[in-house]
C-alpha cells in the first residue's frame, strides 16, 4: 500500500491497520510505502514502487509475506 506522509484524507495510520489486517497467504507479500511529503496523490516515487511491486510480485513470482515500512 502507499500513502503519503502529509494525506488528510487517508492518513497512513489507517493504512498501517489496513495492511496489517491484509491476509496474503503463505507466499504473499504485503508492503506499506510512506512517501514523506506526499498528500493524497500518487507521486513519481509512488508510481516506481508500484510497478517495482507490480514486476516482482505478478510477472516474476511471488514472494514471502512480509510487512516492510519504509520512507522515500
Amino acid at each position: 500500500m502507499l500513502s503519503g506522509a502529509d494525506d488528510s484524507i487517508v492518513p497512513w495510520e489507517v493504512a498501517r491497520v489496513g495492511v496489517e489486517a491484509l491476509d496474503v497467504g503463505r507466499t504473499g507479500r504485503k508492503e506499506l510505502v510512506l512517501v514523506r511529503g506526499a498528500k493524497h496523490e500518487l507521486t513519481d516515487e509512488m508510481r516506481e514502487v508500484l510497478f517495482r511491486f507490480f514486476w516482482e510480485e505478478a510477472l516474476v513470482g511471488g514472494r514471502t509475506a512480509v510487512v516492510r515500512r519504509c520512507a522515500l
